[in-house]
């Protein structure tokens, strides 16, 4: 299915929560792992707390409870909606799951199965409400020195890990900036050059589920992968059009399970990599038709769906994590649900998307499906306002980090 937006009107956001089905009975099995010190207490009538009020164990077995954990639900098959689940002293846990028949495990590899037709969870709205800004415009130096710290050279990927720390890719300064979430500087590392560990024009950040930093260095035709704190670890890639071979990528996105995918821009099409490294597939060529690109830029994933902004088709593309096509979304123009130049992608843990566009100065949201749900910024130098922002990144509580590469800063956004 395919949506072409000629131009009407949608109804602009008013910061409202937009309207979702009343409820959904689909029912899957997933295969969940405890990752808390939960254990296995006689079945309850009671039905579990927290939201969806997910319903009675299916059977006479057990439900699981714990003490001062965090349990999460992670998903080998993604085709449920996990979040995470809060379990308190003495108290059941509290799983918050749509549609799905869980089997919770533990480390002992006692299970039992709750069987839950839960009504849709209205999410919470988009973080859209400004907080705070950092940078400046850096002085020139002569290479190979680099920039005071702090200051920025036309930023363009920014990526949040677990614990806060965000990664900017300072590209025109060829060095990656990472800072806590006030924007307090943390370290740098890169410099130019082709060498390992140094970069030229670099472009995105993605963070792998062991903390490792994944970049874009899209003059020198490769991914390199850092450690947390910087240091070259790998790299991928050379110029060409052969598989494994790039021609100045652009996006990178990790999977949950690590899977690497990349939009390799020059080439029109997406690559896909394993977590080590090794090349698994390929998709796209260059045109306007379902599955073909004109110079994909941004790239998500929740290692279900791969979301593309394909920049110079002023839409964004769905797929599986296979390259079948699924969907798209988005024509060429400036109302709400349309696109000039779509650059940068996120996804929070409700799959909403987040889509940067150059030539709008803004960042439109979405459901995962396409449907709009808001718009924040606009052209300016005022806060809350862009100069050609290349990408946005969501971090664990949903605040939103904005690159505004001509105005060579870093916004955020907190929800009210």
């Amino acid at each position: 299915m395919s949506r072409n937006n000629s131009e009407p009107t949608p109804t602009p956001s008013t910061g409202a929560t937009p309207e979702l089905p009343a409820r959904r009975t689909a029912r899957w099995m997933i295969a969940a792992t405890l990752v808390a010190s939960c254990n296995l207490l006689p079945a309850a009538p009671s039905a579990h707390a927290g939201r969806g009020d997910c319903g009675q164990p299916q059977s006479t077995g057990s439900r699981p409870t714990a003490t001062d954990s965090l349990i999460t639900l992670q998903t080998a098959v993604g085709l449920a909606d996990c979040d995470l689940g809060v379990c308190d002293v003495n108290a059941s846990c509290t799983i918050n799951v749509t549609d799905a028949l869980l089997l919770l495990q533990t480390s002992t590899g006692q299970s039992t199965s709750l069987s839950c037709t839960c009504p849709d969870i209205d999410p919470p709205a988009v973080c859209e409400t400004f907080a705070t800004k950092w940078g400046v415009t850096s002085p020139l130096v002569v290479e190979p020195d680099l920039p005071p710290p702090g200051t920025y050279n036309r930023p363009r990927g920014v990526a949040i890990n677990d614990t806060g720390d965000v990664y900017i890719v300072d590209a025109a300064s060829n060095r990656v900036q990472v800072t806590n979430t006030e924007g307090v500087f943390i370290i740098q590392f890169g410099s130019k050059g082709q060498g390992a560990g140094e970069l030229d024009r670099p472009r995105s950040a993605a963070i792998a589920p062991d903390g490792s930093v994944w970049i874009t260095d899209r003059s020198n035709h490769r991914i390199q992968k850092f450690g947390p704190a910087g240091g070259g670890l790998q790299q991928i890639g050379i110029l060409g059009v052969a598989p494994g071979q790039f021609n100045s990528p652009q996006g990178v996105a990790i999977a949950p399970n690590g899977d690497i995918y990349v939009s390799d821009s020059g080439n029109n099409r997406i690559q896909k990599f394993d977590a080590a490294g090794n090349f698994i597939s390929t998709w796209g060529t260059l045109g306007t038709a379902p599955g073909q690109f004109n110079s994909p830029r941004g790239i998500a994933t929740d290692g279900v769906k791969v979301w593309v902004a394909d920049s110079n088709n002023s839409r964004i593309q769905v797929f599986d994590t296979n390259g079948v096509f699924i969907d798209t979304w988005g024509a060429l123009g400036s109302l709400l649900g349309n696109f000039r130049d779509p650059r940068g992608l996120a996804i929070d843990r409700y799959k909403r998307v987040y889509v940067s566009e150059r030539t709008n100065h803004r960042v439109q949201v979405f459901t995962g499906d396409g449907t709009f749900i808001t718009s924040i910024g606009g052209f300016g130098i005022g806060d809350g306002q862009f100069n050609s922002p290349r990408d946005v990144g969501v971090d664990s509580l949903g605040r939103v980090f904005v690159s505004d590469t001509e105005n060579d800063r870093i916004q955020r956004f907190d929800c009210n």
